[in-house]
């Protein structure tokens, strides 16, 4: 039999004659949020004075500036890829701490709380 007569799956991958090729598509990439990149390139590749907040999608401007400072944090900016009304909140040092999320959870503008972490 010659080689382009034999079935796909028993061709070599390469002239070094390996197994069969592997045609299997990798993963899609998942989107890599803009505002996530910079502020991980801000915090040298760390996430971890980061946290993603869900708020109410009534609350103003006025309200998510008192969530901040209520853990003294900073609003970086709104997630392009979360869900709605999702924001990335930065806690120097207290971003990991449990108690900084449950804090916040309780606030009336806030529907989630959770970690993030930087693309790789």
């Amino acid at each position: 039999m010659r080689p382009q007569d034999a079935p796909a799956d028993t061709m070599p991958s390469d002239s070094a004659g390996g197994g069969p090729r592997d045609t299997t598509p990798a993963p899609p990439r998942q989107p890599v949020d803009s505002v996530l990149r910079a502020t991980c390139l801000d915090l040298q590749g760390s996430a971890s004075d980061l946290l993603i907040v869900k708020f109410r999608s009534d609350a103003t401007a006025e309200e998510r500036g008192a969530v901040a400072a209520e853990v003294e944090g900073i609003l970086v900016g709104i997630s392009e890829h979360a869900a709605p009304g999702s924001w990335y909140l930065r806690v120097p040092g207290g971003a990991g701490d449990r108690s900084v999320a449950d804090r916040l959870i309780l606030l009336s503008p806030v529907l989630e709380v959770g970690a993030t972490r930087c693309p790789s």
